[in-house]
């Protein structure tokens, strides 16, 4: 299934308060593939992941790295 990803970094330092977020689309052959994923592109060095799985087949993980709170939203497309 192929999907629109939004990763999102939340940065809460003074002067700078504004979201970092980038978009890119990719295939999973599973959505079991989904996690191993993230922590692969984060290098574990992400420890517990909480999960959002919403009605409409979007998929939300939050997580921290370094105490900076992060999220990716996984939309299904098609």
């Amino acid at each position: 299934m192929e999907y629109e990803i939004i990763y999102e970094i939340f940065n809460s330092c003074s002067g700078n308060q504004m979201r970092d977020i980038f978009f890119e689309e990719r295939e999973f052959s599973s959505p079991d593939e989904i996690e191993p994923y993230i922590r692969e592109k984060h290098k574990n060095t992400i420890g517990d992941i909480d999960k959002t799985e919403l009605e409409d087949g979007v998929t939300i993980f939050d997580f921290t790295v370094g105490n900076v709170p992060q999220r990716y939203t996984f939309t299904p497309i098609g």
